[in-house]
């Protein structure tokens, strides 16, 4: 069953586009305003913007660029975006918090390695120059950091669990999506590539008085990479770009079992054995339904996460953000 393609999830897609990390706190003064307050807890602008600065690096850095390299007036746009982003992040963080949601140790430790070889790649770089990169001072801010990502992750995913779906609106979407998501015919094949014609035939007439068709595509299959294999070429659906016209038409009016060819391409001769073949497969109801279910939670997810930020009381100040410069690099 092909997968329905989900569509962005609003303002939670876009948070969880941007990593963001936990930035040493800084005294409130008239320099350094309330950004962002939740109930007791205030963002100053500071520390928004040391947040904001990492999770622009990591989007520059991911095009291999620096925060200098990239457009300013887009910058300033997205720092004002991200204020919005990162004050439902402290919502959700605040709501982790009331479901005593932690992250253990080892957890931790898995996603710091993970990361920390995503970003290096296959460069030696330091550990400190690898994150240095991404404004990132020390491990313990990246572990704040990846600590703090899946605790808004695992609540994001109670909250979808959470939602409520009706019958009623699975059928309607199967109804409507059933086409899309059914799996398209394909073939499984076998074949024996040779030069000329004649060679094709001979090796044709063997196989119809009961030769092994895998022995002869590993004795005389001019395909070396199918041919140890005994002419498996696996499955392809119609329209596979490597199964060209003559040859994928071959391969598709040929009965599972039943050998075709020869039938010329650009490489040769081919003769074809279907081994499998698997007829497209609309979906029934009851099939789909646990995915279409899934799809529908997870569209409904940013209405849930805005109805828990409304109820939460956290205001945002963007007429205190002033102007943003790139941090020392």
């Amino acid at each position: 069953m092909k997968k329905i393609k989900r569509l962005p999830a609003g303002v939670f897609a876009a948070a969880m586009l941007l990593l963001v990390m936990h930035a040493p706190a800084r005294a409130q003064g008239q320099d350094d305003p309330v950004v962002i307050q939740l109930g007791n807890k205030t963002i100053t602008r500071g520390e928004f913007d040391s947040h904001f600065n990492v999770a622009a690096s990591m989007l520059a850095n991911r095009r291999h660029m620096t925060l200098r390299d990239e457009d300013p007036a887009q910058l300033e746009k997205l720092r004002r975006q991200y204020l919005e982003i990162r004050a439902t992040e402290l919502v959700i963080l605040q709501e982790a918090d009331r479901r005593l949601i932690t992250v253990s140790k080892k957890n931790v430790d898995a996603k710091v390695t993970a990361f920390l070889k995503a970003l290096r790649g296959k460069s030696d770089e330091t550990e400190q120059v690898t994150l240095g990169r991404i404004g990132i001072k020390s491990e313990d801010q990246l572990r704040d950091m990846l600590r703090e990502k899946e605790r808004i992750q695992q609540v994001t995913e109670k909250l979808q669990d959470e939602i409520h779906i009706r019958p009623g609106d699975v059928i309607e979407m199967h109804h409507d999506m059933k086409q899309q998501m059914a799996t398209p015919e394909k073939v499984c094949v076998r074949q024996i590539l040779v030069k000329s014609e004649d060679e094709a035939q001979k090796l044709k007439k063997e196989l119809d008085n009961g030769a092994d068709f895998a022995t002869l595509a590993r004795e005389n299959s001019q395909d070396s990479h199918t041919a140890k294999n005994g002419g498996d070429m696996g499955c392809f659906e119609k329209g596979w770009e490597k199964a060209k016209t003559k040859f994928e038409q071959a391969a598709f009016d040929t009965e599972e079992g039943n050998v075709a060819g020869p039938v010329k391409s650009e490489f040769g001769y081919h003769i074809i054995k279907v081994y499998k073949h698997v007829p497209r497969h609309v979906p029934t109801l009851n099939e789909a339904y646990n995915e279409i279910e899934t799809e529908l939670k997870h569209e409904k997810l940013p209405e849930k996460i805005s109805e828990l930020r409304s109820n939460s009381g956290v205001k945002t100040y963007p007429d205190r953000l002033g102007k943003w410069s790139p941090p020392q690099q």
